[in-house]
């Protein structure tokens, strides 16, 4: 079993609960995700995992087991997709987004804004299988070092022919409000 450090967390970052259904089953989860690691580093020749942050009492990062060439993808920001047209409109979205005291919303480029407070990190199933959805606990380097990779905005299209090739559970986002047609961006992009 995973030893616990002077803040309680263990190797993966989790601190246990009082609850050991819960402690069992997150053990259980964290063994079927590095079991799955290992078998994607096989074939990608690297994989991502969420460990105990090395950053002191920053919960969780992300770390890369394996070697990742240059312009590889290594996560994706899962959760609740807000097009711009609501992110926009201060009256939509102030309910929604009172304080984020774990910094899980992420405003891309475009100006969408993925919500990813409730999006899981440990437990995947098969509603939840993309071992890759977890840039939302990549913690920021300290001051004295550079980012050691950076952000793109992906667009899953229908173009893309994901149902068609059943890999819906692989996408970690969902609208949380669909897009509207004839919104800022509507010649700019695809059916989304």
């Amino acid at each position: 079993s995973a030893s616990a450090s002077d803040d309680g967390a263990d190797e993966f970052g989790y601190i246990q609960s009082k609850d050991e259904f819960v402690n069992n089953s997150i053990r259980y989860y964290q063994m079927i995700n590095i079991s799955r690691s290992a078998l994607i580093r096989q074939h990608l020749g690297y994989s991502v995992l969420a460990l105990k942050s090395t950053i002191r009492n920053a919960g969780r990062g992300a770390f890369v087991d394996g070697f990742a060439p240059a312009g590889s993808l290594l996560a994706f920001f899962p959760g609740q997709v807000w097009p711009k047209e609501y992110v926009l409109n201060a009256n939509t979205v102030a309910p929604y987004f009172k304080a984020d005291p774990r910094h899980h919303l992420s405003i891309r480029y475009d100006d969408i804004l993925i919500d990813s407070r409730k999006a899981p990190y440990t437990v995947l199933d098969d509603t939840n299988s993309n071992l890759f959805s977890i840039a939302h606990i990549v913690n920021h380097p300290s001051k004295l070092d550079g980012p050691n990779c950076c952000t793109a905005a992906i667009d899953f299209t229908d173009d893309m022919n994901i149902k068609e090739l059943n890999v819906e559970k692989f996408v970690p986002n969902v609208y949380k409000k669909a897009p509207i047609f004839l919104g800022p961006q509507a010649l700019n992009r695809d059916s989304v």
